[in-house]
């Protein structure tokens, strides 16, 4: 908004003021928007400063997304291990990875809300020390060899911490501007990418020296870390309702652009459309905010089945050991981070950011149907390729869109229920496909790629309407 009033001064002086006086900056708005946009609209020589204030907590916010992720990621290779050491069947290897999003069912209905009120570092502090914590305490059930059904409900009691990710898009869209926002969501799934480099391989090499449960309280570690870390060094931006309640126009910022009955036209004028009203309009935010959670459903379902057993396929097919598929995980995540740091944002400004995620649903698609049906590792490289192309050139897009579409006062809220969409698609994927599984692998992996394909359809559909709460 601040580049929108800096670049439109010369447009007339009438609507410059009025422009300026619907956007007023307030004190504690400099915790919540860009500062580099602030100074655009204060007009003043402040942006320097303000860019340096701003760029500590985003360098921060990004190693906290790697450190949880890092410990997170440690765990890729031990599925099979962990299905040894509790005997359990097939089937019930889903549980496994089933489990934790169950517990964060209400973490991310709770979390998001609550740092709408109280601030998002509160919030991600208590987030990551319940997880940490969680870990280390599986870690234990794991060396006192305690039942499977008690490691399953220390997963789930980590899960129930488990907010944090939706907080962190939070906390990212409240510095980031309109502009800088698919960028910067892109420089977050790098950082989680670059765990998924280093935690595959770190997480091989702790069980092959220790086991285990020192795989999984490395991962507490690096969950604690991250809460200290947060704690130290992240700036804290208060809530909106704190905003709203003090008075700061921030909370309604997104509301004070010029509307297109008042928009000036290009000759830098005010004029009043008489045009009617458009999809977006008859849509409304919620309905492009729901159909953003449909398609994310489709893509966590797709995803959280093949987290959950491609291990397993390739073990079975290929005999790959943890010390064998850490590496091959941390190539796939090298690809996803190439992807994610320098092609995503050359794509969306060729393509935009709809039409790119659509590209990103159809590679994932094929990824998983090619995996299932390889019986050579050149198909397999095949298939992983095309998925290590298509996750990271469709997961900033969700962030980014459903920002669009709602105000920043009910940003927290929209996240979060867009994550308890998803947690559910990550409970039900595991374990209605680990019966599929059972039937034929390829067969498990082929309709995996279907619900993928729906969510695909799904966008395409919708597509102008997106588009148009994006501009």
């Amino acid at each position: 908004l601040g580049g929108l009033v800096a670049g439109r001064r010369d447009a007339g002086e009438e609507w410059t003021g009025a422009a300026s006086a619907r956007i007023r900056p307030h004190p504690l708005l400099s915790r919540g928007r860009s500062c580099a946009s602030q100074a655009a609209v204060r007009g003043d020589a402040d942006g320097p400063k303000a860019n340096a204030a701003t760029d500590m907590p985003q360098k921060t916010i990004f190693l906290v997304v790697f450190l949880h992720l890092l410990g997170f990621t440690m765990g890729g290779p031990i599925v099979p291990a962990l299905r040894e050491h509790f005997a359990i069947e097939v089937a019930q290897t889903g549980l496994i990875t089933s489990a934790f999003p169950l517990g964060m069912f209400g973490a991310v209905f709770v979390f998001p809300v609550l740092s709408d009120r109280i601030g998002r570092k509160p919030v991600l502090i208590i987030s990551y020390l319940g997880v940490g914590i969680g870990f280390i305490l599986q870690a234990l059930a794991l060396r006192l060899s305690l039942p499977f059904g008690a490691f399953l409900a220390l997963r789930v009691a980590s899960g129930a911490f488990a907010g944090a990710s939706t907080v962190v898009k939070a906390y990212i869209a409240d510095i980031a501007s309109p502009e800088t926002l698919p960028r910067v969501m892109a420089y977050r799934e790098a950082a989680g990418t670059l765990a998924f480099i280093v935690g595959p391989s770190v997480g091989g090499l702790l069980f092959a020296c220790g086991g285990l449960q020192s795989v999984v309280f490395a991962s507490g570690l690096m969950s604690l870390l991250a809460a200290v870390l947060v704690l130290v060094r992240l700036r804290p931006t208060p809530g909106p309702a704190l905003e709203a309640a003090s008075g700061s126009p921030s909370a309604s910022l997104a509301l004070a652009a010029p509307s297109s009955a008042e928009a000036p036209s290009s000759g830098g004028k005010p004029t009043t459309s008489t045009s009617s009203p458009s999809a977006s309009s008859q849509v409304g935010p919620w309905g492009a905010a729901v159909t953003m959670m449909g398609v994310s459903f489709a893509y966590n379902f797709g995803q959280s089945f093949f987290d959950s057993f491609f291990p397993l396929l390739a073990a079975e097919r290929f005999g790959w050991q943890p010390a064998i598929l850490g590496p091959v995980l941390t190539g796939l995540a090298c690809l996803v981070f190439v992807t994610s740091a320098f092609a995503y944002s050359r794509l969306v400004k060729a393509f935009g950011t709809v039409k790119v995620a659509i590209l990103g649903l159809l590679l994932l698609s094929c990824g998983l149907a090619l995996a299932g049906c390889s019986t050579t590792v050149a198909a397999v490289g095949a298939a992983l390729c095309l998925y290590g192309i298509g996750v990271p050139i469709f997961t900033p897009s969700v962030p980014t869109i459903l920002a669009s579409c709602v105000p920043r006062r009910q940003r927290g809220l929209v996240l979060g229920v867009d994550s308890a969409v998803n947690t559910v698609a990550r409970i039900l994927a595991p374990v209605v496909m680990g019966v599929v599984y059972q039937l034929g692998p390829a067969m498990a992996f082929t309709r995996a790629a279907l619900v993928v394909l729906v969510g695909m359809g799904l966008l395409s559909f919708q597509q102008g309407v997106l588009r148009r709460f994006l501009r």
